[in-house]
């Protein structure tokens, strides 16, 4: 959940170690950019079901490799956009 909200926020790194597992819930839910229904879902989901710290950790790395495989597309897509305004000059 950290590796989720850090990159979600814009200063997520000054998160502090106090927050318990509802409230980074509620802070997902407040910094989601997306569609309100789909984070509803995702926070019922997490805030429903008996979360172990083995799960949470399991959930921590499949989000941390969607945005390491979102930046890479962002990445793919600026480094072709610069190409293009090269050759364009």
């Amino acid at each position: 959940m950290e590796v989720v909200l850090r990159h979600l926020l814009p200063r997520g790194d000054r998160l502090g170690p106090r927050l318990g597992f509802s409230q980074k819930i509620d802070v997902l839910a407040a910094a989601w950019q997306g569609e309100g229904e789909t984070i509803d879902n995702v926070c019922a989901t997490l805030g429903g079901a008996l979360i172990t710290q083995a799960v949470v950790e399991e959930i921590g790395k499949v989000f941390a490799e969607v945005v390491h495989g979102i930046k890479s597309l962002f990445d793919a897509f600026q480094a072709k956009a610069q190409a293009k305004a090269i050759a364009n000059d």
